[in-house]
């Protein structure tokens, strides 16, 4: 066998015999080592690997669960069918948990509802009434809001008609048993077509009250029931007595007592449900999540390394149909095999013309201004607004949300008309004439401001000469409670030990002379001897 100076391949056929091939040439072996070599790679050859190669797919844009047209499709009809209301309310709650912006708007909502009430006793049908009578009148309906704890439903009231449109209260009265105002969910508890002199009629769905409260009741060691027994001990003692007689006559539907039940509604036009202010929002609010998606793909692609490895044209041969595979195979598999070491020395086949990273450009401007715009649109359709105030060294942005506080104020004295509403049931159910019932009046959002509050008791006392017990109110305090105070501290002296410590604006140099000075001789007005009579009669005292 000729001994030729280059590199060769052997076979062991057995232990003594040995299969040995050489080349002739040294081109040929290269030929066939290179073919060899490409064989190879082509073989390792994996495109799909994405630590090697990847391709960067975008997350989608569009919402499955809510988009423009479902918007579109929820608003038609939405105040005459129930089941749109419970939709667009299901999304508006959803949006309250995840978006910031409807965040903030419930936030101002809540933060400026203002619970403080007064009581007028007016009497418009001037009924005649004895002292006590009155008395026993105003000790009812004060107990009575102090058990339903009215401040409380105040802001639920109001929050909750804001939020779904709709709010429904259930008044309970039952001898023996401490008056309560319970609320129902809507998709129970909901108005009807028809009315009751200017309110609607409530129905009341006791099919899905049974679906919604079938469970198992739990019990304790003694296997007692903590709470109920059975759906109908719970329907009995915490439901309307007309749910519980539909209930046990196996009814699906019934109507509710119009002067016990009645339902708060906001944005109804006149029509059977109302609609939520949040809901104006929802188209704003879709373009925003889908802005805010695209900016997430967008920067994922730019946190996404792309190497891009390009490779000699002259590859493809002169006509351009030589597909070069296993040359490609052989750059890739080497770039990456080099890549996966922290330090590393690649030496590129000689037909690689440039190995580069791709990263994409900065520009996201347009995103920026079209979230600018559109959050502007939603806070708007929520009653928020942006002024600008201009000045010496800029521009300042001031927030109104005037709009948000007039829909309050207007959900707030509709619901002072009902609570008027229950007194008189409530009067009328302990004996009383119904016409000596209060009103109620919740005051503003814009009274809830301290400097506002005592304006407003600066104007009542002073200006209008009213009484002091509307001025102690306004600032939030009793006028009892004060009388009590004053008459505490007059028989304890206190007014004596706190008196005004003597000063240099309330006496002269002379402490014996007090006003003006007597030195002044061109004052013969007699006002000296005035101030030193009065000095010496207001210190006797």
């Amino acid at each position: 066998m000729e001994n030729y100076d280059i590199d060769f391949s052997h076979v062991d056929i057995d232990n003594d015999t040995e299969l040995v091939t050489s080349f002739k040439d040294s081109e040929e072996f290269i030929k066939i080592r290179t073919q060899r070599i490409l064989s190879q790679s082509m073989d390792t050859y994996d495109a799909k690997r994405t630590f090697q190669s990847s391709v960067f797919t975008s997350d989608s844009t569009n919402s499955n669960e809510l988009t423009v047209d479902y918007i579109n499709q929820l608003a038609t009809g939405i105040n005459s069918t129930l089941d749109n209301v419970l939709r667009a309310n299901e999304i508006i709650l959803k949006s309250l948990n995840t978006s910031a912006l409807f965040g903030l708007a419930y936030s101002i909502l809540y933060s400026n509802i203002n619970t403080n009430y007064r009581l007028v006793f007016n009497n418009p049908y001037k009924i005649e009434a004895s002292d006590e009578e009155l008395e026993s009148i105003k000790n009812l309906i004060e107990g009575f809001n102090h058990d339903i704890d009215l401040e409380e439903l105040i802001r639920d009231a109001i929050s909750g008609t804001y939020v779904e449109g709709n709010y429904n209260l259930s008044l309970s009265l039952n001898k023996g048993q401490v008056p309560q105002i319970r609320h129902y969910p809507l998709a129970i508890c909901y108005p009807s077509y028809y009315m009751y002199g200017n309110d609607r009629v409530l129905e009341f769905n006791i099919n899905d009250l049974k679906n919604r409260i079938k469970k198992t009741y739990p019990k304790n060691k003694k296997n007692k029931a903590i709470y109920y027994d059975n759906i109908e001990k719970e329907i009995k003692d915490t439901y309307p007595d007309e749910v519980y007689s539909g209930y046990k006559s196996n009814d699906k539907t019934i109507r509710l007592d119009p002067k016990f039940n009645k339902c708060l509604t906001i944005n109804s036009f006149g029509r059977r449900f109302g609609v939520s202010p949040f809901f104006k929002a929802l188209k704003s609010s879709i373009v925003l999540d889908n802005i805010i998606k695209a900016d997430i793909s967008y920067s994922k692609s730019r946190a996404k390394i792309i190497i891009f490895q390009k490779l000699s044209d002259k590859l493809l041969g002169k006509d351009g149909k030589n597909r070069a595979l296993a040359e490609q195979a052989l750059a890739h598999t080497s770039a990456a095999s080099a890549l996966q070491t922290s330090s590393c020395l690649y030496t590129a086949p000689a037909y690689v013309e440039n190995l580069s990273y791709v990263t994409p450009k900065n520009d996201n401007s347009d995103s920026v201004d079209l979230m600018k715009q559109y959050t502007t649109q939603l806070l708007n359709a929520l009653g928020i607004s942006f002024l600008d105030v201009e000045s010496a060294t800029g521009t300042s942005v001031t927030v109104s949300f005037t709009g948000l506080l007039r829909i309050v104020n207007s959900i707030a004295n509709s619901l002072a008309k009902i609570i008027s509403r229950f007194y008189q049931e409530i009067l009328e159910f302990y004996g009383y004439n119904r016409g000596l019932a209060p009103t109620l009046r919740i005051e503003t959002s814009e009274e809830l401001d301290l400097q506002t509050r005592m304006e407003l008791a600066k104007l009542i006392y002073s200006t209008f000469n009213g009484s002091a017990q509307t001025a102690f109110e306004y600032i939030g305090l009793d006028v009892d409670d004060e009388v009590a105070k004053r008459k505490t501290e007059n028989d304890n002296g206190v007014y004596d030990v706190l008196l005004p410590r003597q000063t240099s604006y309330t006496v002269s140099d002379n402490s014996n002379e007090v006003g003006r000075p007597s030195e002044n001789q061109t004052l013969d007005d007699g006002k000296q001897d005035y101030d030193k009579d009065y000095n010496k009669n207001a210190r006797s005292k």
